[in-house]
């Protein structure tokens, strides 16, 4: 598995929790960088790419990135802002990925927040 996380703190969290748990660093590698600033040197396959973006949604270098570079055959994502998840959407859509499954997860009761979590699928797959 490998993270890539810009916050330096929220690394330093995963590699601890990694060490408490006992996983290696072999089987969990963290990045501290900038998504779009990592994409270039990710050279293996994954499985799955998981993608919490910020409110404002994936940058488009990250859309192109993950969708049209990686090509992974599943994609999870996890959005904040249902306007800028249906936004990313239609843009992950044109590379060839369909939604399989959306739920919503309501983690802040009594607000008009709500998070929402995406199973994408290259079609095909």
């Amino acid at each position: 598995m490998t993270a890539v996380e810009e916050s330096r703190d929220a690394v330093q969290d995963g590699e601890a929790s990694r060490r408490l748990n006992g996983i290696s660093a072999d089987q969990c590698q963290f990045v501290a960088r900038r998504v779009e600033d990592a994409l270039h040197r990710l050279r293996h396959r994954f499985d799955v790419v998981i993608v919490d973006p910020p409110r404002a949604g994936c940058s488009a270098q990250v859309i192109t990135g993950v969708f049209s570079g990686l090509q992974p055959p599943w994609a999870v994502y996890i959005s904040c802002n249902p306007e800028a998840l249906a936004r990313d959407s239609r843009e992950i859509a044109r590379r060839g990925y369909e939604i399989a499954s959306v739920q919503p997860v309501d983690m802040f009761p009594h607000t008009a927040h709500v998070e929402t979590v995406a199973v994408l699928r290259r079609r095909g797959q």
